[in-house]
């Protein structure tokens, strides 16, 4: 992870090259390698459908639903970028924030996406076919930390990237009334 800025307040993190999200089987526990060194730890909240993230610089970033089809990652009160479902079936999410803006298409091959940038891939994006516990990043150009956590949240725990908590909360069916018949009107 390199770091691009002159201000400490406005430092940005990017991943240039490879790099590789890994988490044990079963495990919510995860840790971003880039070159055999980890530069950030995450850690899964599932019943919360939010990730607690841990840079290398000892900063702490949570991401997590904010509506419908919506994940934002937070430093302290700060949003510092956004996924945004553009799809009904989830196949392309639009990726934002301070300096970025990036298009998240998933490719026909199973759990392939690409970040691009009017259609040109910028990042190649490959979750495993089978377990999800890692997750390939392969960049030809820096791209910011932020798109490539709000990415991985989306393909690794897509279920997650959609829900929004209240969503799964029961919600009490419409009004109903009677007729002068007795019957029931809705």
């Amino acid at each position: 992870v390199h770091y691009l800025g002159c201000m400490a307040r406005f430092v940005n993190p990017v991943v240039l090259g490879r790099a590789e999200m890994r988490s044990r089987f079963g495990s919510n526990e995860w840790r971003l390698l880039q070159n055999g060194t980890v530069v950030a730890t995450a850690r899964r909240l599932a019943r919360a459908y939010a990730s607690g993230v841990r840079l290398e610089s000892g900063e702490l970033w949570i991401l997590a639903p904010e509506e419908w089809g919506i994940v934002v990652a937070r430093r302290d009160d700060d949003v510092i970028g956004r996924i945004e479902r553009r799809s009904w079936l989830g196949r392309r999410w639009e990726v934002s924030g301070v300096g970025f803006a990036y298009d998240l298409v998933s490719r026909t091959a199973p759990r392939r996406w690409f970040l691009g940038v009017g259609g040109s891939p910028v990042a190649e994006l490959q979750g495993s076919v089978l377990t999800y516990n890692r997750f390939r990043i392969e960049s030809s150009l820096s791209v910011p930390l932020a798109a490539i956590l709000l990415s991985w949240h989306v393909v690794v725990r897509p279920w997650e990237a959609a829900a929004e908590p209240r969503i799964l909360r029961s919600m009490p069916g419409p009004p109903v009334e009677e007729d002068e018949s007795g019957g029931i009107e809705p």
